[in-house]
């Protein structure tokens, strides 16, 4: 409308033709002028949003570092991205999506900080146990393949990290969460604690255990069987014959042969307690594969 009035005195004595095509002129520029800034304001925007995302993997990178950054430079980083500091968080380590479409992303949880640059994907989720936050999680990772870290303050989230990566190695063997699209650490706590570290864990079978290596190996799988069996319901051998399949008549025989291997481990509350752990890690394995 100002290119109008400024060029409506000069319009005088010119014919329609020139006219119409100074018009066209006008608005043809006016489009580009409008397209130009269209682009300049998509462009700002992306930058915008790219340096947010700079600061927030930054952020991440903070929090996740051990040993962790300091409070007062997590603050500072967290105050820079827009991001509220939460109380505690947890953080989910990504795997997968074995679904049709695997190029999307997954839907994030209000406030998540996600890194995809990382070897092991991971999603920092604040204040998981809230009410609700825990079914959302769940929707927004439905179809992926995940496993979520223990609950911790802000300041241990490079422990939840280290817990879910430990879970991530167990899930991909098979020793946890077969069935689960997301794996939770807190429903698989003694495991971790077993298998946290394995060099330990196998000194433990071969310790405890040793007693069945005189045995053929589907008699050692047998009396393992009924042995934690009986140490898991309260040394009840009709309680073992309902768990195991069989007649109490054959429990109390396995047991007997038990009895003359182990001895006095199992009047010994502390050898029971090795022999539970021993047992339980070698039933994984072995459910596993491993």
């Amino acid at each position: 409308m100002l290119a109008q009035r400024f060029l409506a005195p000069v319009y005088h004595g010119l014919d329609m033709l020139v006219l119409g095509h100074i018009g066209e002129a006008i608005f043809v520029y006016l489009d580009e002028l409008a397209a130009a800034a269209g682009r300049g304001y998509l462009a700002a925007r992306a930058e915008l949003a790219g340096e947010r995302e700079r600061r927030r993997r930054k952020l991440l990178d903070a929090i996740l570092a051990q040993p962790p950054a300091g409070p007062e430079v997590v603050a500072d980083l967290a105050s820079a991205a827009g991001w509220a500091l939460p109380r505690r968080v947890a953080v989910a380590v990504l795997g997968e999506r074995p679904a049709a479409d695997a190029s999307t992303s997954p839907a994030l949880p209000p406030g998540a900080l996600i890194d995809w640059s990382r070897r092991e994907p991971c999603m920092l989720i604040p204040d998981p146990d809230g009410p609700g936050r825990l079914a959302r999680i769940e929707r927004a990772l439905l179809g992926w393949e995940a496993v979520l870290g223990p609950v911790v303050p802000l300041a241990r989230a490079a422990t939840s990290l280290r817990w879910a990566l430990l879970a991530v190695g167990l899930a991909v063997r098979g020793v946890i969460g077969s069935h689960q699209h997301l794996v939770r650490c807190d429903e698989h706590l003694s495991t971790l604690l077993t298998f946290s570290d394995e060099e330990l864990a196998g000194a433990l079978r071969a310790a405890r255990l040793a007693p069945l290596q005189r045995l053929r190996p589907a008699q050692q799988d047998r009396l393992a069987e009924a042995l934690l069996a009986w140490l898991q319901h309260g040394c009840d051998a009709n309680e073992v014959a309902q768990h195991v399949h069989v007649h109490p008549q054959t429990v109390r025989y396995r047991l007997r042969q038990v009895e003359d291997l182990f001895g006095d481990q199992l009047r010994d509350p502390d050898r029971r307690f090795e022999l539970e752990i021993a047992l339980r890690a070698r039933h994984m394995l072995r459910r596993s594969g491993s």
